[in-house]
């Protein structure tokens, strides 16, 4: 049952090599908030099946990912003055999401947070 008005489908969050997944809800709308910002990104990473983290070269054996507490985005712009408001936001108290910046984009998790997963797929088409 769809109780949540969204542009996100399941299949954004979903794992790219099995179709299964979970996600954060913390995540969700921080995403959410990106979006109503009119912040251009794309997200090439949510929840990550074992096999897909482990043929992901760089991840981690105890990816957040893995659990569905985390993303990778791409952002379409270089403009720093905007990625660093993006970072300052994800700092802040209201989101205490913890955050690493790669060349590709930007890595967001909920390691400072409870570490079990409030799923948000289950509210989505």
């Amino acid at each position: 049952m769809k109780i949540i008005e969204s542009s996100f489908r399941k299949k954004d969050f979903a794992c790219k090599c099995c179709g299964k997944g979970k996600f954060d809800a913390r995540l969700f709308f921080f995403l959410e908030e990106l979006r109503k910002l009119a912040i251009k990104y794309e997200l090439t990473s949510a929840y990550r099946c074992k096999k897909h983290n482990d043929e992901t070269p760089g991840s981690s054996k105890t990816s957040q990912h893995l659990s569905g507490l985390a993303v990778d985005i791409k952002f379409d712009t270089d403009d720093n003055e905007l990625l660093g408001a993006i970072t300052g936001m994800l700092a802040a108290d209201e989101w205490n999401l913890h955050h690493i910046n790669y060349p590709w984009g930007l890595h967001i998790d909920t390691r400072h947070q409870v570490s079990h997963c409030v799923d948000i797929l289950p509210y989505l088409d």
